[in-house]
């Protein structure tokens, strides 16, 4: 027996509601990280369950849309699971029958380097109820010869909006996306993650230029970036101080520490939001905070966040102690160096775990969902180069009923020498940062092979920079790609200098030495313009703080608009 199936009545027209008086109410987000551990088999369907409240949020919030500020996924090429969930969540929480309640000036700049040139929710094929913005980050940037990342295929099947992607890295020209709502108007800039290093100096240049529309300053002006806030040495981070003065809040994404309440920049009408990553990916002393998302409420020019604690995020709990509390403690006296050090470990963890209980009794943290969520914990003990240490794996399965990092809750630390260090505390090493010693370690080879003459065709920043995106990226193409693009231009070189085969090694050479010299008068005068513009844009420090202070450091007398 055949069944007739009720299909809904097709839409003939888009649900825009233009006379709402209403204030704007955005969802602000960031770092969302999909996919991170998904074969875990506690901590598998932790980013998919978090990605899953966080719409819920928007769509019980009853908001206009969602702001993200990069990193929607961890990898750079998301699993087909990953892929899977992200879809099935979108579908589910963004598209219905629900009016969209503000208007879109179609005159700005949405989506220039795509093949749809309008957002999703005024495609008349798409039921969109809630629209979501986002940039990429540094995990999900474009890459390989086609400059193409998992967000265009969101965007171009209609189930979100990527924006910020820019394509010209000498000069960035950031356009607004203009939206209204009654007599509101809300302007977002989104720069999507650009080298930290790279768009350092085009600020310092003022090759980086906001393209404001005449009436700005009626504008409620949001600018969103995926960038290192905290500094990472003198020009591996985007100082505060760069942001025009006209924008009234910043989006910061790429900073996992969850400082969302706004926070204003110095003396100026700028204010900055951190949001944070909603999944905890390291265990580290900024992951403490628990995990929020805010509703950015947007009225005329004011705007106000109110932000919500995430309920499926795990609660993460850092401790650091030292071998000399154990040596210094009676208790542990006449056993053996390494049953003190277990049962020294033991202790601390336990007394982790009946904490987390009692806070969570308390209500010092949510519910958690389901109620059986496990904590995250790290207990970091520090000892000395001459000191055995044991096996932390061993002690941390110990705990895996109660914790859902079961195999690494324990991490040994050596000590610093007190007398070069103000602490004991151990800098510890991102995979980004990792990841930049392998490239410059690879780098410094194929340079000393090119001093052999070994190295003639390829160019050497070129294939360092594809072996990065092989690296990190996964992006198979792009040694191939980096070859061919070297030999054509080449190829182009010889043909103008019309030269004969006896002297086509040697011509060679002399280009790729001219292309290595000019970058290097490049970076010399880069590293001369900061020493001149010391103190004036930039505020540089010997050795700079890796804290990101939650109130703003004072601003200069210029800026880059």
């Amino acid at each position: 027996m055949r069944h007739k199936i009720k299909m809904k009545p097709k839409r003939t027209h888009l649900k825009i509601d233009h006379k709402s008086s209403e204030p704007f109410n955005i969802l602000i987000a960031s770092d969302l990280h999909i996919g991170y551990k998904e074969s875990d088999d506690v901590r598998g369907k932790d980013t998919y369950n978090t990605f899953n409240e966080i719409l819920s949020i928007a769509k019980e919030k009853d908001v206009d849309f969602i702001l993200l500020g990069g990193d929607l996924f961890h990898e750079n090429k998301p699993s087909r699971y990953s892929m899977y969930n992200t879809i099935c969540a979108l579908r589910k929480y963004c598209f219905g029958d629900k009016n969209i309640a503000f208007e879109y000036i179609e005159n700005c700049d949405l989506n220039h380097n795509h093949n749809f040139q309008h957002p999703n929710f005024l495609d008349h094929n798409l039921h969109v109820s809630i629209p979501i913005f986002s940039i990429h980050g540094n995990h999900d940037d474009p890459t390989g010869e086609l400059s193409l990342c998992t967000l265009n295929l969101l965007s171009s099947s209609g189930l979100m909006n990527y924006f910020g992607k820019m394509t010209n890295f000498e000069d960035i020209r950031i356009s607004p996306i203009i939206l209204k709502k009654g007599n509101t108007q809300v302007a977002i800039y989104g720069l999507g993650n650009i080298k930290d290093t790279v768009l350092f100096e085009l600020f310092l240049n003022g090759k980086v230029v906001f393209d404001k529309p005449d009436n700005y300053y009626d504008h409620y002006n949001i600018f969103v970036l995926h960038q290192n806030r905290a500094v990472h040495g003198k020009k591996n981070y985007i100082p505060e101080n760069v942001i025009p003065e006209f924008i009234d809040l910043v989006l910061w994404g790429h900073e996992h520490e969850c400082l969302i309440d706004m926070v204003p920049l110095g003396p100026s009408s700028v204010y900055i939001t951190q949001p944070g990553s909603t999944v905890i990916t390291a265990l580290s002393q900024g992951e403490e905070t628990p995990k929020h998302v805010g509703i950015l409420e947007v009225n005329g020019k004011k705007g106000n966040m109110m932000s919500i604690q995430l309920k499926t995020s795990r609660i993460f709990l850092m401790k650091d102690v030292s071998t000399d509390d154990v040596m210094d403690d009676d208790e542990y006296s006449a056993m053996s160096q390494s049953d003190i050090l277990k049962n020294f470990c033991r202790s601390h963890i336990q007394k982790m775990i009946q904490d987390y209980s009692k806070k969570l009794e308390n209500g010092f943290y949510l519910p958690r969902e389901p109620i059986d969520l496990k904590p995250l914990l790290r207990l970091r003990v520090f000892y000395k180069p001459e000191e055995n240490i044991i096996d932390s794996k061993r002690i941390s399965l110990e705990f895996q009923k109660n914790v859902a990092n079961g195999e690494s809750i324990v991490m040994f630390a050596k000590k610093r020498d007190l007398k070069n260090s103000e602490s004991n505390t151990v800098k510890f090493r991102s995979y980004e940062e990792t990841n930049h010693d392998i490239i410059e370690l690879t780098k410094k080879r194929l340079m000393d092979l090119d001093e052999e003459n070994n190295l003639c065709v390829l160019n050497i920043d070129t294939i360092s920079t594809s072996l990065s995106e092989f690296i990190a990226k996964y992006e198979k193409d792009s040694i191939k790609n980096a070859l061919s693009k070297s030999l054509k231009a080449i190829q182009t070189h010889l043909k103008l200098r019309e030269v004969v085969s006896e002297n086509l090694k040697k011509e060679i050479i002399m280009y790729n030495s001219s292309i290595m010299e000019l970058e290097l008068k490049s970076q010399s005068s880069n590293n001369k313009n900061i020493n001149e513009d010391h103190g004036t844009k930039f505020d540089f420090e010997d050795e700079p703080p890796k804290k990101i202070k939650k109130r703003g450091r004072g601003r200069p007398n210029k800026y880059i608009h």
